[in-house]
């Protein structure tokens, strides 16, 4: 008899019209709990239950904790996943940065910020109990610098 070791994936959430505004010149997507996603999104989130399905056998009704954010909730509902946990722990750290900045912090090439940090840190002594965890892109990285991965394939 085989034993299979279970682990926890996370997932950044699909595009949101609020993200889609950000990247053409437009506001940065904090402080927009309730944007929804686009179309594209929402493509992107369908696709994403299909994959986690085929490649990490996650059945579609697999509990997923999200944040509070109205975007990671509809990627993981799209995605097939029941969402039960909607975690305030697993909301984006607000920053007052600049898109350009922001890019280079998720990237790896800006030092996170200490408050990044602290939240990721909160989320990994505490985590939701959910095979799936969707959330925002700098919490995710600041979960990655804390298990000490390397963030080159964030680009």
């Amino acid at each position: 008899m085989s034993s299979r070791t279970s682990s926890t994936l996370v997932c950044r959430h699909a595009c949101s019209e609020v993200n889609l505004s950000a990247t053409s010149g437009g506001a940065i997507a904090f402080n927009a709990p309730d944007s929804p996603l686009t179309q594209m999104g929402i493509k992107d989130a369908q696709l994403l239950g299909e994959r986690l399905e085929s490649e990490y056998g996650i059945s579609r009704d697999t509990l997923a904790a999200t944040s509070e954010l109205r975007r990671t909730w509809e990627t993981a509902q799209y995605a097939g996943l029941a969402v039960k946990i909607r975690d305030p722990n697993l909301n984006e750290v607000v920053l007052d940065t600049t898109p350009e900045k922001l890019q280079a912090i998720v990237c790896g090439r800006q030092k996170l910020p200490r408050d990044v940090l602290i939240a990721a840190d909160r989320v990994l002594s505490e985590p939701p109990n959910a095979r799936v965890i969707i959330s925002s892109g700098l919490l995710i990285a600041g979960m990655c610098i804390q298990l000490g991965m390397n963030m080159d394939k964030f680009d």
